[in-house]
């Protein structure tokens, strides 16, 4: 290669990190109006993947020396950077007198037929509560089988994705279906009994944020936010959000409900799609009060669904 062809590379290779750092600048600041437009939201879903882009970038851009690009570059790979950094930071620890809870929280897909796979990952995992989504007839039969370990509990089986079940080893002092906002899904409200606490828990599945879905996603987040803001000691709130913690409307319910994210202090753990593993994004949840702490989180294996499960270690404190 001679020098005039080194120098057409070095341009050219230049150009592509430009065009490359003004795309993911661009789809960082396009999030910001992630209220007024869905595909908007849509963008502010991959904060890790576009600071994870914008790292190398901004290398590359000063070796090349783009600096104005560059600059552009930093301030936007600085605030991906801050909004990324709680998931691995956690709350302090809790100390005084408890009592542990390990909850499994599932989108199993209606159409997956994976159906002992699933039961031996719920055996192997060995949780006390198990929410289940997307649950159809034939899920809820395959479901009866762990009935002699989960004696409590209730289901709503539907065949559009939007069926619901709970199924607990822990006594529960009350159960109901609940319809949350317009869209007509069922959600499961518990009451459980664990050790000397009273625990709320709801399971919830809004609509996917797509078009006019958008809206009623919407609309059920603040809805859910409102009752669990009326309940009265530890509280958890669970299930297929479909929403990311990077999403305002994600942050409207924390701050609505004054829950915490779980995981935060356990990275990513990305859950959907489940193919894609950690470059993945994080739908599915586990919110917990500020008397419950959450000694451990994970996310499982592939079992058929597009959603891996999540399973998280709670402590109920009772103070």
């Amino acid at each position: 290669m001679n020098k005039g062809q080194e120098r057409q590379w070095r341009f050219q290779l230049a150009r592509l990190l430009v065009w490359l750092s003004l795309l993911t600048s661009s789809a960082t600041l396009f999030a910001f109006a992630a209220r007024w437009w869905w595909p908007f939201e849509l963008l502010s879903h991959f904060r890790l993947h576009y600071l994870l882009m914008l790292a190398p970038l901004t290398v590359g851009l000063l070796i090349a020396k783009r600096y104005t690009v560059a600059f552009l570059t930093v301030c936007c790979l600085v605030w991906n950077l801050t909004l990324v950094v709680p998931d691995f930071v956690g709350p302090p620890d809790h100390v005084g007198r408890s009592f542990p809870l390990r909850l499994m929280s599932s989108n199993v897909l209606t159409r997956n037929r994976n159906y002992e796979q699933f039961l031996q990952t719920v055996r192997a995992e060995n949780p006390d509560v198990l929410l289940v989504m997307e649950i159809d007839d034939s899920w809820v039969r395959a479901l009866e089988k762990l009935r002699g370990e989960y004696p409590y509990g209730e289901s709503a089986p539907r065949a559009d994705n939007f069926g619901i079940g709970l199924f607990s080893k822990v006594p529960v002092e009350e159960i109901k279906l609940i319809y949350i906002g317009s869209a007509g899904a069922p959600s499961i409200q518990v009451v459980l009994t664990v050790g000397d606490a009273k625990v709320n828990v709801l399971g919830t599945h809004p609509m996917p944020p797509i078009a006019r879905r958008s809206a009623l996603r919407n609309e059920q987040l603040v809805a859910v936010a409102d009752l669990v803001a009326a309940m009265k000691g530890p509280t958890i709130l669970a299930g297929d959000l479909n929403t990311t913690p990077w999403s305002p409307f994600f942050g409207d319910l924390l701050d609505r409900t004054g829950l915490r994210d779980s995981r935060c202090g356990f990275g990513n753990q990305a859950t959907w799609p489940s193919r894609f593993g950690a470059a993945g994004i994080p739908i599915d949840h586990v919110l917990v009060s500020d008397d419950i702490s959450v000694r451990n989180r994970h996310v499982g294996s592939i079992l058929g669904s597009d959603h891996r499960s999540v399973i998280t270690d709670l402590l109920i404190h009772c103070d």
